[in-house]
């Protein structure tokens, strides 16, 4: 099927160079077997092809030497129907027969085959009768019915200037399958339906000649053989799927071995498993990611008899679920994982990553991130677990884990809208993350769905700033702070609009909605060339424009919000978003990467080729990290110099504590100042006034205090403020200090 964004981008079309990389055992090099001396075309796509549109059952004999084809079709290929793809226009049918017999001369000389194959939307090759090839449909071994339809959609490449998947049958089925003599190829090909709008099918097939022996023609300019892959100083992660096929849902079953043998260490492809080896569930995941050839995955470590296994993978906490994140259009590799990096510099959660190179069934699939999915657990999203059961009190406020996406890509949720409604704000679709929508019980929806609309009612009513009433009493203030600053700084195309994962606990433990876990920033940091946003330009903001979550836009309408962004961002540049020390942190990245993404870019030959959505497209992978480093750069500063707010130092906690939180309103003060602080358990509670020299004003507070939100009115004359000039007010908590707040009088 043609994808929207296909139809929205003009794809460059140049002749590139398509890298092929072989996997041998060392132990079979060793022995000599496989040595190619170079590669030779046995059948080019264009040549005339026997085949039969599947209208019925062919004989089961078709795909042998013997089968007489002389009541079947001739045509040129590729064969197929839309795309301007084709040399043999065919009808739309649900399935494709096409056959090729060639000669080889001497088996004995013919090392290694190589099928390319260019397909939609799946195919199974066979050679002599036997199998060496299937994509996209149905189990190995079993040959599909002419009426059988692919598991999911695939679209062609090459009419697009992409290279076509390429499949390497072993050495041994090779060996007892080719015949000296006569052979032949023939390949089903199958779509999704009848009523797809394209099919395609333009085979190559290719010979490693052991000599300097020539029978066929040279390769395309763009087939060409990478070195051959021994070692890797990144873990290697090694799938087999047991004969089947990976689908976007459900889970199949595989089994997976990882090697890390530890830092400074290399690890081997006959290395013993060090992580883990045992059964998994794994099946594709994404969205518009699952049309590249790269794709991402997510995995389910299993026991033998297949229930959940949890486990302990590069010293992460035990789980059983996990995500392979396939960086394709991110050329730099790195987007995903730099941004949680920088998340887990402002001390909240996010997803553990490593990079990995990842085999599946022999097959080098080039560099993944290995990373743990969103949930909630002790050592991940650690909130309350939520029950059946627990549908009042304190047990129904929590945990809940709610992610905002685009409504047609989740089984189920709700609509969130204030009334009256925002001006040109996007009506958000929240979603069940945690519990799942077939496990969450209708008082827990009700309970959620209203705890978030009372929160953006709030949000546009005229007292949404008031300390006790308005925002504060929903949110935390801190992680939307971080939130904000993170998409803003990496100005993700879907910031604030999908991806978006937020949670709450009990409010017997803080009970407030906090944003995150971070999520999906592959398009940002300059690496989209769509929407209304210029997100490519590094400056101009994305949280206030239409169609975003009006949320963050609101906030950003009150002054003291407004001005905690500025202070949390003077504050991150100092440390951990500082310029040289994110870009060293990215160099050392690149650095870790260097002999990795070479391999991974001669099995995807994507630099220098325009992939969906790039904005820029560059030749090199250094000048792909150079682009990365100057855009972040230029970022850094337009947000230095035009962040609003500002930073009054009296408006800094400089001591905090998660269960105290307190604000002073009007910051600087005249004669009256307010004190409102949120306490979230009980404690005796101390709050004194005292000048810069550190002398004793007024003891305002000193008492016994339950849980909940106070609020303190005060004229200058009462504390003793009787000149303007810098104060300081103290909390204590059980006598320990847990806050200072810097007071201005005016």
């Amino acid at each position: 099927m043609i994808t929207n964004h296909l139809n929205r981008t003009k794809l460059k079309n140049f002749t590139t160079s398509f890298f092929i990389l072989l996997f041998f055992f060392i132990s079979t090099l060793s022995k000599g077997q496989g040595a190619v001396d170079h590669w030779e075309t046995i059948i080019f796509p264009q040549f005339s092809w026997d085949y039969f549109v599947g209208t019925t059952e062919p004989d089961s004999t078709w795909n042998t030497l013997a089968f007489n084809t002389s009541n079947w079709n001739k045509g040129k290929g590729g064969i197929g129907y839309a795309d301007g793809d084709d040399r043999t226009i065919i009808p739309s049918t649900i399935s494709l027969y096409m056959r090729m017999k060639f000669m080889v001369p001497d088996k004995d000389k013919i090392a290694r085959i190589i099928l390319s194959m260019d397909y939609d939307d799946a195919f199974v090759a066979y050679l002599n009768g036997t199998e060496i090839a299937r994509s996209n449909i149905g189990t190995v071994g079993i040959k599909p019915k002419y009426n059988d339809t692919s598991l999911t959609f695939h679209e062609a490449v090459m009419y697009k200037g992409e290279d076509p998947e390429s499949f390497s049958p072993s050495i041994d089925l090779i060996s007892n399958t080719l015949s000296t003599g006569m052979n032949v190829l023939a390949i089903q090909v199958h779509n999704t339906g009848i009523t797809s709008s394209d099919m395609s099918a333009i085979p190559f097939l290719f010979a490693g000649i052991n000599d300097k022996s020539t029978f066929y023609a040279p390769p395309p300019s763009w087939f060409k053989v990478a070195n051959i892959f021994i070692s890797s100083n990144l873990p290697i992660i090694q799938i087999n799927t047991l004969g089947n096929t990976i689908v976007d849902e459900p889970k199949i079953t595989a089994e997976m071995t990882i090697i890390n043998n530890g830092p400074g260490k290399l690890n081997i492809l006959s290395d013993s498993s060090t992580d883990y080896s045992g059964q998994i569930g794994i099946e594709y995941r994404g969205q518009s990611s699952q049309e590249f050839i790269k794709k991402s995955m997510a995995i389910e470590t299993r026991k033998s008899d297949g229930s959940n296994n949890n486990v302990s993978i590069f010293g992460w906490p035990k789980e059983n679920d996990w995500i392979l994140y396939a960086p394709y259009s991110d050329k730099s590799l790195l987007r995903n994982v730099l941004t949680l990096k920088l998340a887990e510099a402002t001390n909240q959660y996010s997803s553990r990553t490593k990079f990995c190179e990842l085999f599946i069934n022999g097959d080098y699939k080039g560099v993944y991130v290995f990373m743990e999915k969103i949930k909630r657990d002790n050592g991940r999203v650690n909130i309350s677990k939520l029950k059946s059961s627990d549908i009042t009190g304190d047990d129904l406020t929590g945990g809940y884990i709610i992610k905002v996406d685009k409504s047609d890509t989740i089984a189920e949720g709700w609509y969130s809208y204030p009334s009256p409604a925002y001006p040109d704000a996007m009506i958000l679709f929240l979603s069940y993350h945690y519990p799942k929508w077939d496990e969450i019980v209708p008082k827990q929806k009700e309970y959620i769905q209203n705890y978030i609309l009372d929160f953006e009612n709030t949000l546009v009513s005229n007292e949404f700033a008031d300390p006790l009433t308005g925002y504060s009493k929903y949110i935390d203030i801190s992680s939307f702070i971080d939130f904000l600053l993170i998409n803003e700084l990496s100005k993700d195309i879907d910031a604030f609009k999908y991806s978006v994962f937020m949670y709450k606990n009990k409010d017997s433990k803080g009970g407030k909605l906090k944003m995150g876990p971070y999520w999906d920033f592959n398009l940002g940091y300059g690496n989209v060339n769509y929407g209304d946003y210029h997100v490519d330009s590094t400056g101009g903001w994305i949280y206030n424009k239409a169609y975003k979550m009006f949320w963050f836009e609101r906030l950003m309408q009150d002054t003291n919000f407004q001005n905690k962004v500025k202070c949390r961002w003077n504050k991150l540049r100092k440390g951990p978003y500082k310029t040289d020390i994110v870009l060293s942190y990215i160099d050392s990245m690149t650095n870790y990467l260097d002999e990795a993404q070479k391999r991974n870019f001669n099995e995807y030959h994507i630099l220098g080729r325009y992939i969906w959505p790039n904005k820029y497209v560059f030749d090199t992978y250094e000048e792909e990290i150079s682009y990365l480093k100057d855009w972040l750069s230029a970022r850094f500063e337009w947000m230095d110099n035009n962040l609003p707010g500002y930073c009054d130092p009296s408006a800094i906690d400089e001591k905090s504590n998660p269960d105290f939180y307190l604000t002073s309103y009007p910051n600087p003060f005249t004669n009256n100042f307010n004190l409102s602080y949120n306490l979230q358990k009980t404690a005796n509670v101390e709050i004194s006034i005292y000048d810069i020299t550190g002398k004793l004003l007024k003891t305002v507070v000193n008492k016994n205090q339950r849980q909940g939100n106070y609020f303190l009115n005060f004229d200058i004359k009462q504390v003793n403020i009787n000149s303007k000039g810098i104060y300081l007010c103290v909390t204590k908590l059980n006598n320990k200090t847990i806050s200072i707040n810097k007071l201005v009088k005016y």
